[in-house]
């Protein structure tokens, strides 16, 4: 074998590694948070938006207290777990410890703020501190999920996650079917199905502790726990700022405007669900190839940051299109004519997707560099932006507004990182690189825009077969990339 075959081999192993990451990464967050986005949809179908604002309320109750909770642990666990793997047993007892300790502060959170006069009604705080009790088993669902990227396993967090999303779902459905309209029932199927789901995990974690040897113990030492908090200061900012932006349109919406209208705007949040996934697993997948990389040659870093970059652009830049230019029939046809007002929030809102996955490859360039810190601060930035934004165009264009500002400022926050990373010497032109898959996106949206009041499939159909031959024929799409799929897909000899 040749130097260059060998080369090359290397290449597509690492190339099927990523894509096998990604894909058992996505599939985990994936049939994890299913459950409750199903649920979501059932809710607002069977019973209505008012209920369905309240349960998103909850779920965003949650969601940030176990965001402020998590102090950046799931990302440092798998920093230093990936190469001190016989010391595993010593990490996992000591973390989900951590993270049990910081899940009771953030529920202590939760109940101080439901006590302060909020302008919500005594059933909604009931559902949302139900709801809210699920932070401690996702809490810990967290952890186990880090420990097992950490050792390269996804397989056993995606088994825990569809679990934990069927029963979820199942036990969220069965309450509606057995008792009606009851949401603090439902809620409790929130917390219930996560625990539920964490059952996978024992087996798996004593399989693989037969198969590696460890050399330290399970048990708690205090002294690793304050040497392990004093390295996740920047963590902490990433993970504080980018989760309260996330969600704080959510309560912005909560208290300017009524339930139904926050059920609306939830609709919304709900159809970009999966692109958030893909988001997510993205970060995961690439984060270990690029911080290897950028250690071993300049050159392979800059080759792999610009390949994550294009794919990006050529893959969401339709998609975004597609969503947006047919936003109505996709909330009719998920939720009923009932949530037609969601359909404007949705058109605006797709577009933070595209420039959050734009902003994924300069976000990991900064932390592979150790500047976590600088990243969680340019975070910061964009939540104070976010969040005046919000408090100006809510009170005047509604959950609109709210919608507007998510791509504003996704747009913001990537144009930071972007510029940073300009400034760190890599030399990449996004706009030479944009410009003829945006070519393609126009003409692909006038087939779409022609067709759609015939025919919404016809409209699918044409718009993306138009784009796919316009890339071809435009050079968009290369015959290097058509190479590049088909070595990643083909079977090895």
């Amino acid at each position: 074998m040749d130097g260059t075959q060998l080369n090359l081999g290397k290449h597509m192993t690492t190339t099927r590694k990523v894509f096998n990451n990604f894909f058992l990464s996505f599939l985990s967050r994936l049939t994890a948070k299913a459950g409750d986005a199903l649920l979501f949809i059932i809710i607002a179908r069977l019973i209505g938006a008012e209920e369905a604002g309240v349960f998103r309320l909850a779920k965003s109750y949650m969601a940030v207290s176990l965001a402020l909770s998590a102090w950046g642990l799931h990302d440092l666990l798998i920093r230093e777990l990936a190469t001190r793997q016989n010391e595993g047993q010593k990490y996992l007892a000591n973390y989900l410890f951590i993270r049990f300790v910081l899940a009771a502060a953030g529920y202590g959170v939760v109940l101080l703020l439901l006590s302060l006069n909020l302008p919500y009604a005594a059933d909604t705080k009931t559902v949302i501190r139900i709801l809210s009790i699920a932070i401690f088993p996702e809490a810990l669902f967290t952890i186990l999920e880090a420990f097992f990227i950490a050792y390269d396993r996804l397989l056993p967090p995606t088994i825990a996650g569809f679990v934990s999303g069927a029963s979820k779902l199942i036990g969220g459905v069965g309450a509606i079917y057995l008792f009606g309209n009851d949401l603090q029932l439902i809620a409790w199927m929130i917390p219930t199905g996560t625990i539920i789901g964490l059952l996978p995990f024992i087996p798996a974690s004593r399989r693989l502790f037969s198969q590696l040897q460890q050399s330290t113990k399970f048990k708690l030492d205090f002294q690793f726990i304050l040497n392990q908090l004093h390295q996740i200061s920047g963590f902490i900012l990433i993970g504080v700022f980018y989760n309260l932006n996330d969600q704080q349109d959510t309560f912005l919406v909560s208290i300017f405007l009524n339930e139904t209208q926050l059920g609306w705007y939830g609709a919304a949040q709900t159809i970009l669900f999966g692109f958030s996934i893909l988001s997510a697993a993205t970060r995961i997948a690439i984060y270990p190839t690029m911080a290897r990389f950028y250690q071993e040659s300049r050159h392979k870093f800059l080759d792999f940051y610009i390949k994550i970059n294009r794919y990006a652009i050529l893959t969401m830049l339709p998609l975004a299109t597609l969503v947006s230019l047919l936003a109505r029939p996709i909330i009719i046809f998920v939720f009923g004519e009932a949530f037609e007002p969601a359909s404007a929030a949705l058109q605006w809102m797709i577009w933070e997707i595209f420039f959050l996955f734009l902003h994924i490859p300069n976000a990991r360039y900064l932390l592979v560099q150790d500047k976590q810190k600088q990243l969680g601060w340019i975070t910061g930035i964009g939540l104070i932006a976010n969040v005046s934004l919000n408090l100006f165009l809510i009170p005047r264009f509604g959950i609109n507004g709210a919608a507007i500002s998510r791509p504003i400022i996704a747009f913001f926050n990537f144009s930071l990182t972007y510029l940073w990373v300009r400034r760190g010497g890599i030399e990449f032109n996004l706009a030479s690189t944009i410009v003829r898959p945006l070519m393609v996106a126009l003409l692909m949206a006038a087939i779409i825009i022609l067709l759609r009041d015939e025919s919404v499939f016809y409209a699918v159909v044409f718009g993306l077969a138009v784009y796919v031959i316009a890339s071809l024929l435009l050079g968009t799409f290369s015959r290097k990339d058509w190479y590049y799929i088909q070595l990643l897909y083909k079977k090895r000899q």
